[in-house]
């Protein structure tokens, strides 16, 4: 059943690219192909020519599974424990004109039984974009309320006595900045994120992203189990934390462009200064040390001249550490588009 509560609503302010003299390069409403290569000819029936053509508008519809898991471990052991989301699919339409797009998606209700055994994650997830020739960026703000502690027999014995342990006031907030630097015109990060351009031809390019954020721990009981007590100390008895990071990762993104498909996998790897404070039973504290952070994005599907349909996957993971307190936040979300060029 759908709710009717919006769970993200996105504004992709994807302006239009420039080249040189400052004249547009996608002047054209049309949708023509204008070369990347530095030539002024026409795309070639066999590719040869890279380009990327702009669509004057496009609707798509979407079906989405996000997921948000937080591990923790103890270092020099194998024990961990793993606090998971109980999400629901997403019902969305994300419209786009004239370089500029809105998206509103609707979360639907899990079943019963998935709600009396894992019990239920609220959330809210804005994010605005903007997309250009060599640079594009986000905005995006991440509420997630209501977790569970998975067993270690796996999610499936929360379906049998006796359960899974409920954390319904656990709460984690996320929000920050994020910066992308293509260095090949020939890869088109709209293309290759939201399907509202086609690159003609397949071509890659190596990337930087910049990215600042705030995130948020909030439980009004500790986190890590007690019997890991001899371990950590006092840190085991964790309940709040705030993380301030600031990073910088490179990757390398590439388009497989065929006649009327596409495939576009991009990865970024890098690290981040973070500094963070936290309430144990010790009281409050305050340090700082070095995160790790991987994403990966991929889309595939078909691209034709006015439909599209496909498949897009976002994983992103950062690690971190309290003493001997290991942390790792997975996110991701799963996609399945349809959309229609005018």
């Amino acid at each position: 059943m759908i709710q009717g509560i919006p769970m993200k609503c996105s504004v992709l302010f994807l302006l239009l690219w420039f080249g040189t003299g400052l004249k547009p390069t996608f002047a054209n409403p049309h949708g023509d192909v204008v070369p990347t290569d530095g030539e002024n000819r026409p795309e070639q029936a066999d590719g040869s020519a890279p380009g990327i053509r702009l669509f004057p508008a496009t609707v798509r519809l979407t079906f989405g599974v996000p997921a948000l898991d937080i591990t923790l471990d103890v270092d020099g052991t194998d024990e961990e424990h793993r606090i998971r989301s109980n999400t629901s699919p997403n019902l969305g339409i994300e419209g786009f004109y004239a370089g500029f797009g809105l998206g509103v998606s609707y979360r639907t209700e899990p079943a019963a039984e998935s709600i009396d055994a894992r019990g239920k994650t609220a959330y809210r997830d804005y994010q605005f974009y903007y997309y250009g020739k060599r640079i594009g960026g986000s905005a995006f703000y991440q509420d997630y309320t209501g977790f569970y502690v998975e067993p270690e027999g796996g999610r499936d014995q929360c379906d049998s006595a006796p359960g899974c342990q409920l954390l319904p006031q656990l709460s984690m907030t996320n929000y920050g900045l994020t910066g992308y630097f293509v260095f090949s015109p020939r890869f088109s990060l709209r293309a290759a994120f939201k399907q509202t351009a086609r690159q003609i031809g397949s071509a890659g390019s190596w990337l930087l992203m910049v990215n600042t954020n705030r995130l948020t721990l909030d439980n009004p009981t500790p986190l890590p189990p007690p019997r890991w007590a001899p371990q950590l100390g006092d840190v085991v008895g964790l309940n709040k934390a705030e993380f301030y990071n600031a990073g910088l990762s490179g990757g390398y993104g590439y388009t497989f462009a065929g006649e009327r498909w596409f495939a576009s996998p991009v990865l970024f790897a890098g690290g981040s200064y973070q500094h963070r404070q936290y309430t144990d039973f010790g009281g409050r504290h305050s340090d700082s040390s070095v995160a790790a952070n991987v994403v990966i994005k991929l889309a595939a599907g078909y691209h034709g001249d006015r439909h599209i349909l496909g498949l897009v996957a976002l994983m992103n993971s950062v690690t971190a550490g309290i003493g001997d307190l290991g942390l790792q936040w997975f996110s991701g979300t799963v996609e399945f588009f349809y959309g229609i060029h005018f």
